[in-house]
């Protein structure tokens, strides 16, 4: 429960950071990382910490989804992966 609190905490730090700085596509790109990053629940862990909807974090992730997909298609891949 501990190490839920302290991603929660640094999610909402960071978000608070760079929402500002961000457009709309760019923030939703953010959120949908941070919770790919958590794998497994990462999806509500991110909504409760930073306020954005689920929905805005599911598209957000159906977008990097796209963009990896169509990088391989291109033949281009990523040095490292951030799948869960």
């Amino acid at each position: 429960m501990l190490r839920c609190m302290e991603n929660d905490s640094l999610i909402s730090r960071r978000w608070a950071v760079m929402r500002a700085e961000l457009d709309e596509r760019q923030r939703r790109l953010l959120v949908a990382i941070e919770a790919k990053v958590l794998g497994r629940g990462g999806v509500t862990a991110v909504a409760a910490a930073t306020g954005v909807s689920r929905s805005t974090i599911m598209a957000g992730l159906h977008e990097i989804e796209a963009l990896q997909a169509t990088d391989r298609c291109m033949g281009v891949y990523p040095v490292f992966d951030i799948a869960a």
